[in-house]
């Protein structure tokens, strides 16, 4: 289990949502969202950071790679002055952009393409390689088919050998011309909610967020479910060396319109 909870925390950076483990609803926040004080990486030893990524490829064509840094207490560390995270792909070198910055956690991320032979992810401080890890293989690719009908979500995919289904999050935003609302519910991991071995997922709007359809989409415009299955590959665990860490998905994501 502390290889699942390792990749929840890992994927869930694209979430901005924190790594608590637990079921809940209500709407996302990051981690560690009440320590605001920006820390910057220019004023760490290179090898006092320890960087997170994560590659998740989202169809055959393409994929995405995101990172978080972290001191060694764990405080979320702001990249800045000569040092960069880089992707290599397949020769060719993508510096890693600020996405995004919440509550004091900083992300970046590049999109790369989803065909390439490897991998690298690197730390780099004045343009020198501090640390990097590589990995030249993914989890196979899945196929989502889906159905709403009744008020039940009903989705379905082969399942690989090998290989481990798991979600992170179900999300349902609802929209009119005043306000945007959005409903989030994670699974507990512990008690392994999160995962979807079986090869389908099947729940009711009631079951998911304690309400019919009629009462989560009264006085919005639009309301959309979302959610990501995300497959990991059981003989492809975390790749690390102590200062980076690595993590390797396919992601499907569904959308179904209320």
């Amino acid at each position: 289990m502390g290889h699942f909870k390792k990749l929840y925390c890992a994927l869930m950076l694209t979430l901005l949502v924190g790594c608590g483990g637990g079921s809940g609803g209500g709407s996302s926040s990051s981690a560690n969202s009440e320590d605001t004080v920006t820390r910057y990486s220019s004023d760490y030893a290179a090898s006092d950071l320890r960087v997170f990524f994560a590659l998740s490829v989202t169809s055959p064509s393409e994929a995405e790679i995101e990172g978080y840094v972290q001191d060694s207490s764990f405080n979320y560390v702001a990249i800045n002055g000569g040092d960069q995270l880089v992707a290599e792909v397949d020769s060719l070198n993508f510096s890693l952009a600020e996405t995004s910055a919440e509550g004091g956690v900083y992300y970046y991320g590049g999109d790369v393409s989803a065909s390439a032979s490897e991998y690298i992810v690197k730390l780099l401080r004045g343009d020198v390689v501090q640390s990097s890890l590589a990995v030249n293989e993914l989890p196979l690719p899945f196929t989502l088919t889906t159905s709403f009908a009744g008020e039940v979500i009903d989705v379905s995919w082969a399942p690989e050998a090998d290989h481990t289904y798991s979600y992170l999050v179900e999300t349902l935003t609802c929209k009119n011309s005043i306000e945007t609302n959005i409903r989030t519910v994670s699974p507990d991991i512990n008690a392994g909610e999160h995962l979807l071995n079986s090869g389908s997922y099947n729940k009711s709007l009631s079951e998911v967020f304690g309400q019919t359809q009629a009462q989560l989409t009264q006085g919005f415009d639009s309301c959309i479910f979302e959610m990501d299955i995300i497959a990991s590959k059981d003989s492809l665990p975390s790749q690390t060396n102590g200062q980076l860490t690595f993590d390797v998905v396919q992601k499907r994501k569904l959308i179904i319109e209320l």
